[in-house]
C-alpha cells in the first residue's frame, strides 16, 4: 500500500525452511516488525523503526535512487503515517 503497487502485480515468492517456521517465530515477526509498518507505513515516523534503520546504516550513505530515478524524489523524501498523496509513475 505504501507505494501504491498494484496487488495484481505483486508475487511473492519466500522459501519454506525444512520444518517450518516455529509459532513464536511467526508471533515475533509480527509483533516486531511487520505490526509497526501498520501504523507507519514507511518507516520514518515509528521510533522503533527509526533505530533500526540507523543501526543498519551506521555511515549514513543514502542509496542512490533519487538521483537516478528523478521521478521517485518526492516519494523517498515522504515521511507520513498517511499513505503517499500523490500519482506514482505505475498508478493504474
Amino acid at each position: 500500500a505504501a507505494l501504491h503497487w498494484p496487488k495484481s502485480r505483486f508475487k511473492y515468492v519466500g522459501i519454506d525452511p525444512p520444518g517450518g517456521v516455529a509459532q513464536s517465530v511467526r508471533d515475533g515477526e509480527r509483533l516486531n516488525s511487520a505490526a509497526l509498518f501498520e501504523h507507519d507505513p514507511y518507516g520514518c515516523s515509528d521510533e522503533r523503526l527509526t533505530r533500526k534503520r540507523m543501526a543498519r546504516n551506521p555511515f549514513k550513505s543514502r542509496p542512490g535512487y533519487p538521483k537516478s530515478c528523478p521521478e521517485l524524489t518526492d516519494l523517498f523524501d515522504y515521511c507520513s503515517k498517511e499513505l503517499y498523496p500523490w500519482r506514482l509513475p505505475w498508478d493504474e
